[in-house]
């Protein structure tokens, strides 16, 4: 009996020294704790950019309001230039007399904002496919009024359009930040997608 005892209890012994190295093993838990640390960092981060990427993915109106709030965001259209925006009424042209210079390229809403030596003018079309101007503008990447080429470009199937001025743009000069700033502002343009 004493050698059954003895055996159980060497074998209870050995099975303690063993269960010594499974979980509670100083090393297993380091390495387990490192893992779930780094494991719970990498959820956080991923929540985190998650988060961040919902909060600048902000949704715009599809109306010339939302357009506007848009290039504001992006930093194309400054509050001085809001507070300096106009929609000028323009002589009369053949005889009509046009209340603001959008409707002369038959514009729904028109605003010119000025920055220094730049000007972007954005208007928006209710019927763009029977619009001549914007009609050119697909086909020309531009459009005649009173005998002058105007360069714009057109946003969301041509229900919007831009015009972008700067006195100190040469179109030669490619490298120039003027150049640059203005092939930015057309992609950001471009890019414009309201929700419907």
């Amino acid at each position: 009996m004493k050698k059954i005892i003895a055996a159980a209890v060497a074998c209870l012994f050995i099975v303690s020294a063993f269960a010594g190295c499974g979980i509670g093993d100083p090393l297993t838990s380091k390495t387990n704790s490192s893992s779930s640390k780094s494991s719970s960092t990498t959820s956080k981060t991923s929540s985190k950019s998650t988060s961040s990427k919902k909060k600048t993915e902000k949704t715009y109106e599809d109306s010339f309001d939302g357009l506007v709030s848009y290039m504001t965001d992006k930093g194309y259209i400054t509050s001085d230039a809001v507070k300096n925006s106009s929609s000028e009424k323009l002589p009369s042209i053949k005889g009509i007399d046009y209340k603001k210079g959008y409707e002369y390229i038959d514009a729904e809403k028109g605003v010119k904002y000025p920055n220094n030596s730049v000007v972007i003018e954005l208007y928006s079309f209710k019927n763009p496919d029977k619009n001549e101007c914007v009609q050119s503008v697909k086909k020309n990447g531009s459009f005649e009024i009173f005998g002058i080429e105007v360069k714009a470009t057109l946003a969301v199937d041509g229900k919007y359009m831009m015009i972008y001025t700067d006195k100190n743009l040469k179109e030669s000069d490619t490298t120039s930040d003027a150049y640059k700033n203005r092939e930015k502002a057309i992609e950001k343009f471009e890019a414009f997608s309201p929700k419907k």
